[in-house]
């Protein structure tokens, strides 16, 4: 069996396993049950292979029970059907709640959630505004109280670099008018533009172009924008709700069934809240045993116990998860 090849099954091994691990913040466990279980059973799998390649070699015959990979690659797609349908399952709100904190503190995790987005029809809506989400939170980082675009958007997954210049080689002038179309609306906002009535303009365009806003060029320049709206949107409300507003106002469908609803505390502003952050940070470090941080989240999960916590539950809820399929690399 070529090592190489193994590998490459190994990579896709691994993100799944991170954006499993991502999910794993956002829904009920039962949800991911079967997915983990088979996750489990393929990784005893690799391991013995990739044994019995270090043992004996490239050229060596498979052993009796050993995985093909054309078996692998059938459990993988099925993985990645059954890991995808949760995903686009999943309320954009729930994602809004957990995806800035782990794009700063796990951005394999997202970039788990990218890859397993690439596998999906990259025509649907849902699946383009939650990847344009995803991207533009791995892209930028906050720096003095402002978002920055760090690094290059069509760079944060190789799987990404792939999709996007399999775009360029189809796409033709549309693509350069789309940088300008973006570019503008940037410079708009800079001069204190309707934020309204551009946001409209942008995402009527956006919905246009469809999958073509992967090109590496015009990824550049919506991250861009993204992240000059955010800016903008920031300077005008309590930044406890900054990302959620962001999120809000950029990918979510229902911002105006939302807005037209009665006022209410609802719990995505929770989730999204900087208290509720917290909490969960404080909850973490008491679940990996370290001592929270002073204050009232740390003073509010002192007195817990967690000796009914089962095991496999502190690990997802710590993040701290051995990464096996990353070892196998190694």
């Amino acid at each position: 069996m070529d090592k190489l090849e193994l590998r490459k099954r190994i990579e896709r091994f691994a993100s799944l396993q991170a954006a499993h691990r991502a999910l794993a913040r956002s829904v009920h466990p039962s949800e991911l049950a079967v997915v983990r279980e088979q996750s489990r059973g393929l990784l005893i799998r690799l391991q013995g292979l990739s044994s019995e390649l270090r043992d004996d070699g490239a050229g060596a015959p498979a052993a009796e029970g050993s995985i093909s990979l054309e078996e692998i690659d059938r459990v993988l797609a099925d993985q990645s059907v059954r890991t995808l349908v949760i995903l686009v399952g999943i309320d954009f709100a729930q994602l809004r709640a957990t995806v800035p904190l782990l794009a700063q503190r796990y951005p394999d995790e997202v970039g788990g959630l990218v890859d397993l987005l690439l596998t999906g029809d990259l025509e649907d809506d849902k699946i383009l505004r939650t990847l344009e989400y995803l991207i533009t939170m791995l892209s930028a980082e906050e720096q003095g109280g402002r978002r920055v675009v760090v690094g290059e958007p069509s760079a944060v997954r190789p799987r990404l670099r792939e999709v996007g210049e399999q775009i360029r080689e189809a796409a033709g002038d549309e693509c350069m008018l789309a940088e300008r179309v973006f570019e503008d609306a940037v410079v708009q906002l800079l001069q204190q533009g309707d934020l309204g009535e551009i946001r409209d303009r942008v995402r009527r365009y956006k919905e246009e172009l469809r999958s073509k806003i992967l090109h590496p060029q015009v990824l550049a320049t919506v991250v861009a924008y993204n992240v000059a709206m955010f800016n903008c949107v920031a300077a005008e409300i309590d930044s406890s709700r900054a990302v959620d507003d962001l999120a809000k106002e950029l990918f979510d469908p229902e911002t105006e069934a939302e807005a037209a609803a009665p006022s209410s505390v609802s719990g995505a502003e929770i989730l999204g809240s900087r208290v509720f952050e917290e909490l969960v940070a404080a909850l973490r470090a008491k679940v990996i045993g370290k001592t929270p941080e002073p204050g009232p989240a740390g003073r509010a999960v002192a007195p817990l116990s967690l000796a009914a916590l089962r095991a496999e539950d502190a690990e997802i809820f710590s993040g701290e998860e051995s990464d096996e399929a990353v070892m196998l690399m190694q």
